[in-house]
């Protein structure tokens, strides 16, 4: 099982499309998926179709059984075409939001994803811009992290602080009684790129020049109205629009983070 995170330390810059999409791509290529919901938003639970409700909680604090919080993703919420994957999410609600406090130990998160190890393939997980334990108890559970962003300079300082809190947790993790690999740097995903603008080809460069030899640079995923119109359905862009630019971008992306 591999768990991949999706954080910026700034909001509003594509974390919950991302992540959902490539969990949704993962799921069209056969693979079981859980997409585990840890802004208190609860965007990328509701973005699939599903309700809010307390999974999260009750799966950290609570000591439920995954197999009562697990929601299944309707399968055309996925894709139009037939497909042998599966897509569950373990969803959230308002009471994520301040989850980071209440966490008995930084080690939560990575003990009860190890539950899922022999039943799921992959768990992507959609996170809050808001920086704290919480976010330090979900670097300690993943095996590689993917830095979503606008290219913008405040967006680009989430980025930074994002990835210098992946230096700090790596360290962490590698002291824990029982040794998991370090943690990797995957990728940043240029996202809502506007391409024929100085502004985003400036940034551009600018996220080369700082990163380039620290992280795999994405290619940018084009601003494109098929995104908010596959939100607005709540279906993936897959579902919505299988054959569009905004699909066959991402599909792109989302094969270099599964590897």
């Amino acid at each position: 099982m591999k768990t991949i995170l999706f954080v910026n330390e700034k909001g509003g810059v594509g974390k919950t499309l991302t992540s959902s999409n490539v969990a949704a791509w993962l799921a069209l290529n056969g693979a079981r998926v859980v997409l585990f919901d840890a802004d208190g938003q609860a965007n990328a639970t509701t973005g699939l179709g599903i309700p809010e409700y307390p999974g999260v909680v009750n799966i950290l604090l609570r000591d439920v059984p995954w197999e009562d919080e697990l929601r299944r993703v309707r399968p055309e919420v996925v894709s139009r075409k037939s497909f042998s994957g599966e897509l569950w999410v373990l969803p959230s609600n308002v009471e994520s939001r301040d989850l980071g406090a209440r966490l008995p130990e930084h080690e939560i998160v990575l003990n009860r994803l190890q539950e899922l190890s022999a039943w799921a393939d992959y768990v992507i997980i959609d996170t809050a811009p808001s920086a704290g334990l919480f976010h330090i108890a979900l670097m300690l559970a993943s095996d590689a992290v993917v830095f979503p962003t606008i290219c913008d300079g405040d967006s680009i300082i989430g980025v930074r602080k994002a990835f210098s809190r992946l230096k700090s947790s790596t360290v962490l993790r590698a002291a824990l009684a029982v040794p998991f690999p370090p943690i990797i740097a995957k990728a940043i995903i240029p996202t809502r790129y506007e391409g024929n603008t100085g502004l985003h080809a400036g940034q551009l460069e600018a996220l080369q020049t700082e990163f380039g030899g620290k992280v795999h640079i994405a290619t940018p995923l084009d601003k494109r109205i098929t995104w908010s119109e596959a939100k607005q359905e709540s279906l993936s862009l897959f579902a919505y629009a299988p054959r569009s630019e905004a699909a066959t971008q991402l599909s792109k992306v989302a094969e270099y983070v599964a590897g």
